[in-house]
Parts: structure tokens; C-alpha cells; sequence
């Protein structure tokens, strides 16, 4: 039996994608309303756990190009941890924050399907919560991502919706 679950780790590192549903992201199209007319791909490309957010509310940046990432990680005194080993593209990049947080144990996913509906880039999220009172730390988080967004893709908006179907911070000002 010892022999059997190496292998079954092994398998599902290799599958990457093929691994089982409990790992995977909710659909995205089942948590955006109406119907999205063009489907697209984005990627998260960085993560930091502590970004030095002002707040306690989540925010959205929209960000013209891969230094922009490096001087707000600068100017706010964090360093990115890099997702992607490719170089990053010159894009337009969404920065989205959590927000200022007291404990540790807070993390968010985006999911690389995304749609565009109107004007609008649909992005989709899983936002992740300690259980009460099992925080992974006691010093102070305010996590975040920064995800690469589709080049040569017109928008005049961004909108993130967690697992629930709730927008939780767009580019516009809604959310939660």
C-alpha cells in the first residue's frame, strides 16, 4: 500500500489539470450572470501574502504594463512571488487585494477562464478564509494577485466574482 500512494501523488502532479474535482475552481460561466458572449484566458502571473494594503476593503488596480507591477510592489515595500516562469508579457495586468487583514491564513485563486460581456472583463475567483480561530499566523496579511490580462482584448472594465456568484471588486467601484 506505501508503494501505491507516492505513485498516486506522482500521478496527480503529472496530471496537472486531470486533478480531481475537489481541487479544481468552480466554472466560471456558472457564476456570471446573463450569458458571456466571448470567452478568454487570463493568468495569474505573481502573489505576495502581505502587499501592504491601506484598507480592510478589497481593491482592484488596473495596471499598464509588467514595471508598473514592480514600482507599485516597490512603492508599497513587498516582493512579488512570481507564478509563471515565462517573462511577463506587456499587458495590462489587474492587481486584486484582499485587503488589510489582522491574521494570516487569507488567499485568493483566479481562475485563468475569463469572459467578456458589454464592456466588461469577467474575471473569476476563489477567495480562501481561516477557520475560526486556526489562523496560519498571528502578524497581519492583506494578500493579493496579480494576473495578466488578454492581449489585444477591449474592455472598459473589470469585475471579479468569488465562488459564490458575488461580484467582490470591480474596476467601477461595486462589489462587496
Amino acid at each position: 500500500m506505501r508503494a501505491i500512494v507516492p505513485i498516486s501523488i506522482a500521478g496527480l502532479l503529472a496530471a496537472g489539470c486531470a486533478a480531481p474535482g475537489w481541487l479544481r475552481l468552480p466554472d466560471p460561466s456558472s457564476l456570471w450572470p446573463g450569458s458571456p458572449q466571448t470567452l478568454v484566458r487570463v493568468e495569474e502571473v505573481a502573489r505576495a501574502d502581505v502587499c501592504n494594503t491601506v484598507t480592510g476593503e478589497p481593491e482592484l488596480s488596473l495596471l499598464p504594463g509588467a514595471a508598473a507591477l514592480d514600482a507599485l510592489a516597490a512603492q508599497r515595500g513587498f516582493e512579488w512571488i512570481r507564478t509563471t516562469s515565462r517573462p511577463l508579457p506587456e499587458t495590462t495586468y489587474a492587481v486584486i487585494e484582499i485587503g488589510q487583514r489582522t491574521n494570516g491564513g487569507y488567499s485568493l485563486a483566479v481562475s485563468r477562464d475569463a469572459a467578456l460581456e458589454g464592456d466588461a472583463l469577467l474575471l473569476s475567483a476563489t477567495y480562501f478564509e481561516p477557520q475560526q480561530g486556526r489562523w496560519a499566523s498571528d502578524q497581519p496579511s492583506s494578500p493579493c494577485v496579480a494576473v495578466a490580462l488578454p492581449e489585444g482584448v477591449s474592455f472598459g472594465r473589470v469585475r471579479v466574482f468569488d465562488q459564490s456568484g458575488r461580484v467582490r471588486v470591480s474596476s467601477d467601484g461595486d462589489g462587496a
